[in-house]
């Protein structure tokens, strides 16, 4: 898959500082009505509503799905009783709720009334008991991955997943669970434990979370750790298996200077220690324990210009796409007295921005990491990305995506990798690897049944792409695809749109021309 950069060449958000002027410009407090809410009532209905319950599986469904929690939806909302009726609020409160991705619709209206304005908050719940199911294929290569994931566990929207997968690597079981309030209903707590046929790795994070754009205060500490073997490959084949051992303790934490519906200014400080050791694998019993530290500020920016959209990355839903700047900038001291073999400063920036198409919109971003030292440039990524969405007609999707990058001296284990469903679907795992990749991609998709039997869209695709990866100073590699599938979604789970695809992969690079079947979900180059 493709991976994304590290901080100091080992993990990290990447950034870019927006002009404090755009900043400032834009976050005005919200002109809202004057108008004052006398009460908030929550109607949240299940599944299948009382009309569709007749019909006994759809009965039973609902028996079977425990209702979100009246509480969990008052605690996404931004308002309260003897406050002002502000628009902004209540947009971003419907946003909210749409985000935790467990209710199929969202609307919040406004009542008048002689004494003020009652909210009606109406939330219909999506199925969150997701089985799945992905099957690649490339000649005699596959992966399976097999899943059930319950994204609203006891109707608390906690998350909980049991999942396996087999490639042409190894085997894995995951265990995970994720719970965005547990404790005094504002800090959120995660976990998750992977035990591989070659290793194991396991996480944990605790989150104060920013909750809107007007929060002021936000923090979190992440750790994690690994041990297992490491595969480097070239021209698809293994050139080297190495073995890591890695621990991560991360934290951060921010104020915000600016904040408001329009948009809010970040500063905060971030820390990270890290032990990331590589060896022979046949030496691993002699493996070093080296430890490192960084310290730094970092700024954090945004202008949010949401729309909303219907049949992108679902079937049949409101999504909320953002439009507006985001951008972040990080700067870390790494001093040889915190474990590095010379002094040095890690950079971080990056900046992301939407545009209005007169049939849809595109998003651009792009980033950078480096890792300066005494003796010069010790490491650095840089990446960009493009996605245009244009749709002609409700019922038509059509997509441009072109993304690419270089990494300087890559740690071992997470160069770029497409294959096998990572960015080209028709090729094996592993086909190009290297420090340089692009991925241009393309998909037409036509909804042929919007609401069929009132539970499932079904759609048709026609779709090419092309990619590669290779490392500096060689040819480059890449691969041409293209071919046909279906698009299904289920209207009342929570999860996306799954493909079903019948790819032609043109001969090239040692592979052979052929037809590959592959199944999946979202799109092939992730999300927009």
């Amino acid at each position: 898959m493709l991976t994304t950069p590290f901080l100091l060449r080992r993990g990290g958000r990447l950034a870019c500082l927006l002009p404090l002027a755009l900043l400032a410009a834009s976050t005005a407090a919200a002109q809202g009505r004057p108008d004052r809410i006398r009460a908030v009532i929550v109607q949240n209905d299940p599944v299948f509503d009382a009309t569709e319950a007749r019909f006994w599986p759809w009965r039973l469904a609902n028996a079977l799905h425990v209702e979100t929690r009246e509480y969990v939806i008052r605690r996404e909302l931004l308002f309260d009783v003897g406050d002002p009726v502000d628009d902004a609020l209540i947009a971003e409160s419907e946003r909210n709720l749409r985000a935790l991705g467990i209710f199929r619709d969202v609307v919040i209206l406004g009542q008048d009334t002689d004494s003020g304005v009652v909210m009606i908050v109406r939330t219909a719940d999506a199925w969150t008991t997701t089985l799945g199911m992905g099957i690649a294929t490339s000649g005699s290569q596959s992966a399976i991955d097999l899943s059930v994931q319950e994204g609203n566990l006891l109707g608390t929207r906690t998350v909980a997943l049991l999942a396996y997968r087999n490639d042409t690597d190894r085997s894995s079981v995951a265990l995970a669970f994720d719970t965005p309030r547990a404790i005094g209903d504002r800090i959120g707590v995660g976990a998750s434990f992977i035990e591989r046929s070659d290793g194991r790795a396991g996480t944990g994070s605790l989150r104060l979370p920013f909750l809107s754009l007007s929060s002021r205060v936000g923090a979190s500490l992440n750790a994690s750790a690994f041990q297992g073997r490491v595969l480097q490959f070239a021209n698809g084949t293994i050139t080297d298996s190495l073995w890591r051992e890695s621990a991560v303790l991360r934290g951060d934490a921010a104020v915000a200077v600016v904040a408001g519906p329009r948009g809010f200014l970040r500063v905060g400080l971030l820390g990270q220690w890290l032990r990331d050791d590589l060896i022979a694998l046949e030496a691993k019993a002699a493996i070093p324990r080296t430890r490192t530290a960084v310290v730094g500020p970092y700024l954090s920016a945004r202008v949010p210009r949401y729309i909303r959209v219907r049949n992108v990355e679902r079937m049949e839903r409101t999504e909320d796409i953002d439009l507006g700047v985001s951008a972040n900038a990080a700067l870390l001291a790494a001093p040889s007295a915190w474990g590095y073999r010379r002094n040095g400063v890690g950079a971080s920036l990056g900046v992301a921005v939407g545009v209005r198409l007169p049939t849809g919109f595109a998003r651009l971003g792009a980033s950078g990491s480096i890792l300066q030292t005494s003796e010069g440039t010790d490491s650095a990524t840089a990446l960009a990305a493009g996605t245009i969405i244009a749709q002609p007609g409700l019922r038509h999707l059509v997509v441009l995506h072109a993304s690419g990058g270089m990494q300087r001296n890559a740690v071992p284990g997470r160069e770029f990798d497409l294959g096998l469903g990572a960015g080209l679907r028709a090729w094996p795992a592993h086909a190009f690897t290297g420090d340089r990749y692009y991925v241009l991609a393309a998909e037409y998709r036509a909804l042929v049944l919007p609401q069929l039997f009132g539970v499932v869209g079904v759609g048709v695709a026609a779709f090419a792409g092309q990619g590669g990866a290779w490392n500096d100073g060689d040819p480059v590699r890449a691969g041409t695809e293209a071919g046909l599938g279906l698009r299904i979604a289920s209207l009342r789970e929570a999860g996306g749109v799954w493909r079903l695809d019948l790819s032609r992969r043109v001969a090239g690079h040692g592979y052979a021309g052929g037809w590959v079947m592959s199944l999946g979900r979202g799109f092939v180059f992730g999300r927009i």
